[in-house]
């Protein structure tokens, strides 16, 4: 009779249109437990397809840090060639820029401890003792040998160069000697105790000498001592140029 009843009156709820409390009822107490059933399965078939594919993933894993690394090499190396047409297109326009006769070569040996480059120019290329060496940034060093097909170059930061130098960001502009004590910083010092040099300014060469234009960065000062007991001011100043990351360099004839 119950059964009767309960069919009744689902059927004549349908004819209206609607649910029936019974239906509401029994959803009600089956959908807790239909959807602990479902996110069971669903647990149970993710852990069972992880298992089964763990083997895959590692692999595919590493290929995509292989090719992360790969793309960071690639990265670096397209910064680094990008880096080297930059110089080169400065080194290409320095003959304009101090008027004078230019000769690109490369860097065949490099030798810290005496502060000195090998040049792959000599007298082949017209290069003489004396002549300024350039990098994109400024000054390098000056020829001090000269070989049929190569030349010596030394540094600024050797004890073995010297030239004037300027400070031009002052008025009147601060004129001094520079030259290196073989360390990794070179030295400017100029006979007044009173010198308005400050640290970050930008030190060029003269032009004195007649082999070294006028106008080339050499360094930028880092600090300043006033040497009461001989009347003069002392500056160690930061080459320019980073030596160690030349690949060419320019010979201003």
């Amino acid at each position: 009779m119950v059964g009767i009843g309960a069919g009744l009156l689902q059927t004549s709820m349908k004819n209206r249109g609607s649910i029936s409390p019974l239906d509401t009822i029994v959803r009600t107490i089956q959908s807790p437990v239909a959807s602990l059933s479902s996110s069971i399965a669903t647990g149970t078939h993710g852990f069972f397809v992880g298992a089964l594919s763990g083997d895959k993933l590692l692999l595919e894993n590493a290929r995509l840090k292989r090719q992360l690394t790969a793309l960071a090499m690639y990265t670096e190396t397209v910064s680094r060639y990008e880096n080297e047409v930059n110089q080169l297109r400065v080194l290409n326009g320095l003959g304009e820029t101090y008027k004078r006769p230019k000769v690109i070569a490369d860097i065949t040996g490099y030798f810290p401890m005496s502060h000195s480059l090998k040049v792959g120019a000599g007298f082949n290329k017209g290069v003489a003792e004396g002549m300024p060496v350039l990098s994109a940034e400024g000054l390098v060093g000056r020829v001090q040998a000269v070989g049929s097909r190569e030349c010596q170059v030394v540094l600024t930061t050797s004890s073995a160069f010297k030239i004037g130098a300027v400070a031009t960001n002052h008025t009147p502009q601060v004129a001094g000697l520079i030259g290196g004590d073989n360390s990794s910083v070179i030295t400017m010092t100029v006979q007044a105790i009173d010198s308005p040099l400050a640290s970050g300014d930008l030190i060029f060469s003269t032009g004195f000498s007649p082999l070294i234009p006028r106008g080339i960065p050499i360094g930028r000062v880092i600090s300043v001592e006033n040497l009461q007991e001989i009347g003069a001011t002392r500056a160690r100043v930061l080459p320019i140029a980073n030596v160690g990351s030349l690949r060419e360099v320019v010979i201003i004839r």
